[in-house]
């Protein structure tokens, strides 16, 4: 007796657990279809079928609240949270119940409870981050910087939200934003600079390090076009060893450069001129172990510098340009020669006598002129004399020791 009773414990037991698992089963179904088509009463029937699963309870809370019944959803959210309390996602909807329900505090809460369970996940932060801005607190940007370091797509509408929102004052946005890492500083960077403020974009651009260089050479190239020299030059000193204002970099073409970056560097036309040829030559020098050789083998524009560099002066003040040169058979009607240009206006300030068509020793020359009212950066250059087009040049120039000071 005792046996067969056993076995129809076990029995009925085995039947509960088949009625169970397929009453779950049939719950999930009737779930999924409820929320496929907005259907409320097979979401009713699957929470009888299967009351502490929160998969379906989530469901039937979506359903309540598309239907606008809002009170009744959020005690399904926080029903399906006590089911499962280690799921940051359940922890997500709850927060998002109760900001509807304009429970911002319980809302915040719940965010904070996701986020502690996913710390490394970029949606915790996200949706904590914007519950707090939306109540006015502006430790909400730490949270949504926190989102942007696992997803940095994020971070440009982070920053524009920032800016909106603290009236456009870049420090306000600096310090709401904390920005952790190098992208986040090269984004601030690029958004000061889309909004005109060059210091701040500087700033964050050093702060950024060597990830920021292409944008900053892109930004240096920007500056220049805008005429806006002490800007550019204070960015482009961020990756260049940059001498002192009013001096030449690179005076004696020691170091290898690249002639096509914007800077205040020595740079070639743009684009640069097919017939003219560059060479850091260690065989003849003026002084140190290099000097930069030019070969032209063609036609060029005789009113464009072959090779300048921007350099920073004062205005009206008097300066003296030196530097020395060989040359190898040059032939041309317009032969080559120095000039100082004022970068702000296109005025030529001075301009060398021409070049000897063969100098086969260094010759030193010297021009001195006078900086304007307005003239706070010149570009001294390589570029020869008039002449009626088409006018070629061929043969070679070296050029070393450049020196600028003022008198």
């Amino acid at each position: 007796m005792t046996r067969n009773a056993g076995i129809t414990a076990f029995a009925l037991a085995s039947v509960l657990s088949i009625w169970i698992a397929g009453s779950a089963g049939v719950a999930s179904i009737l779930s999924g279809y409820a929320i496929a088509k907005n259907q409320m009463i097979s979401a009713d029937v699957a929470v009888r079928l299967s009351r502490n699963n929160p998969e379906v309870r989530l469901t039937h809370a979506a359903l309540l609240e598309a239907n606008g019944d809002q009170t009744a959803a959020l005690a399904d959210y926080e029903e399906a949270t006590a089911l499962r309390p280690d799921d940051f996602v359940l922890w997500l909807a709850l927060a998002r119940a109760n900001e509807i329900s304009g429970d911002s505090e319980r809302a915040i809460a719940a965010a904070r409870e996701a986020v502690n369970l996913a710390p490394y996940y970029a949606e915790p932060h996200w949706q904590l981050g914007n519950i707090l801005v939306r109540a006015g607190r502006n430790e909400g940007f730490r949270e949504l910087s926190a989102a942007a370091n696992s997803n940095p797509a994020l971070m440009p509408g982070i920053i524009d939200l920032a800016w909106h929102l603290l009236n456009g004052n870049p420090k306000a946005v600096e310090d709401a934003i904390q920005p952790q890492n190098p992208e986040g500083y090269r984004a601030l960077a690029r958004y000061f600079r889309q909004r005109e403020q060059v210091d701040e974009a500087i700033t964050m651009y050093k702060a950024a390090g060597a990830d920021a260089h292409a944008d900053i050479r892109a930004y240096v190239g920007d500056l220049i076009s805008k005429r806006k020299y002490d800007e550019a030059y204070s960015l482009w000193r961020l990756i260049h060893d940059a001498g002192a204002r009013e001096s030449i970099t690179d005076a004696g073409f020691e170091r290898e450069a690249d002639l096509t970056e914007p800077g205040f560097g020595w740079r070639s036309t743009d684009p640069p001129s097919p017939n003219c040829h560059f060479v850091l030559d260690p065989a003849h020098s003026r002084e140190g172990k290099l000097s930069l050789r030019i070969d032209f083998t063609g036609d060029s524009d005789p009113a464009t510098p072959v090779i300048s560099q921007l350099i920073l002066i004062q205005p009206l003040t008097h300066y003296r340009l030196q530097f020395s040169m060989r040359s190898e058979n040059l032939v041309s009607a317009g032969l080559p020669i120095v000039v100082v240009i004022d970068a702000n206006t296109g005025i030529m300030l001075a301009k060398s006598d021409q070049f000897a068509r063969t100098a086969p020793e260094w010759r030193n020359y010297a021009v001195e002129f006078t900086s304007g009212p307005s003239t706070t950066t010149i570009q001294v250059g390589l570029q020869r004399e008039g002449c009626a087009s088409p006018c070629p040049i061929f043969g070679r120039v070296w050029l070393d020791a450049f020196g600028l000071r003022k008198l």
